[in-house]
């Protein structure tokens, strides 16, 4: 089961929020493999593997590699860049604020 039933990123990242790392990580990689498994789903719309399948489960690669490496996509007009920095920062956040309790 897909965390945005709809591929959007944006409610992606508002459901993975206040996870922690390594939990961001794992998920963000089973909504990729889980996007990609639309591409071979019988009863799926070619709008839907096409935005589901291969943009969605592109973002959320590049994502994972945002967040493993800390390097900015490469389109620093990436319209997910924001997004990315956003929640590496409050993954930051969270882990100085545990270590300091």
């Amino acid at each position: 089961m897909m965390i945005s039933n709809n591929c959007d990123f944006s409610n992606f990242v508002a459901a993975i929020k206040d996870k922690p790392y390594d939990d961001i990580i794992y998920l963000a990689d089973q909504e990729a493999t889980a996007a990609e498994r639309l591409l071979f789903r019988n009863g799926v719309t070619d709008n839907e593997r096409k935005k589901c399948g291969q943009r969605y489960a592109s973002i959320l690669k590049t994502f994972i590699a945002y967040m493993r490496s800390n390097v900015r996509p490469q389109r620093s007009n990436d319209e997910y860049s924001e997004l990315f920095a956003m929640v590496l920062d409050s993954v930051n956040s969270n882990e100085s604020a545990m270590l300091e309790d």
